[in-house]
């Protein structure tokens, strides 16, 4: 498992510049992935990655509620 703080200082670059750019919608999934101090890499008995860097097929699903909100009301 990472450290959330880790998980963090890793994304910090990608993140900065995702916030700073007009028209893109910024979703954070740390309080899901990270739900204490230590980010999961799998739940319920299956890796939420495929890579190092991206997710899997299962955790695209976990992640999933984090984006509904922004489908409903449209971006």
């Amino acid at each position: 498992a990472m450290p959330r703080k880790q998980y963090r200082e890793d994304r910090a670059a990608m993140d900065e510049f995702v916030k700073n750019t007009q028209g893109v919608t910024f979703v954070d999934p740390v309080a899901r992935l990270c739900p204490e101090d230590v980010c999961l890499y799998e739940k319920d008995g299956y890796s939420l990655y495929y890579n190092p860097g991206h997710l899997s097929a299962h955790g695209a699903n976990y992640l999933a509620p984090i984006f509904e909100p922004y489908f409903k009301r449209g971006f």
